[in-house]
């Protein structure tokens, strides 16, 4: 899969949460929220080996949804947001040296 692939198919994912969460203004706050950092995941991403760990993470959070396990699928998706910034904040480290 692609970066570009897997930053799609991540907006989409985002956007299905958001419609089916049924609050339009959380929706639309996040929305505006997911457009902002779109270009933040592309350096993400970019770090070798981050976009496996990326659909494995996605994954994991997935199961937990469909199981309605709303804690574990809150703790999955923050550690995938902890670890998203940690590769952005390495890329960026690297590109600047």
């Amino acid at each position: 899969m692609s970066t570009d692939a897997l930053v799609n198919g991540k907006n989409e994912f985002y956007a299905i949460l958001m419609e089916g969460s049924g609050n339009k203004i959380a929706s639309q706050m996040l929305t505006q929220l997911n457009n902002r950092i779109t270009l933040l995941r592309r350096v993400s991403l970019g770090r070798s080996g981050r976009l496996a760990e990326s659909l494995k993470e996605l994954d994991a959070a997935v199961t937990a949804i469909e199981k309605r396990d709303a804690e574990t699928a809150r703790k999955l998706c923050f550690e995938h947001v902890v670890s998203a910034a940690s590769a952005a904040q390495e890329a960026r480290t690297l590109a600047e040296a």
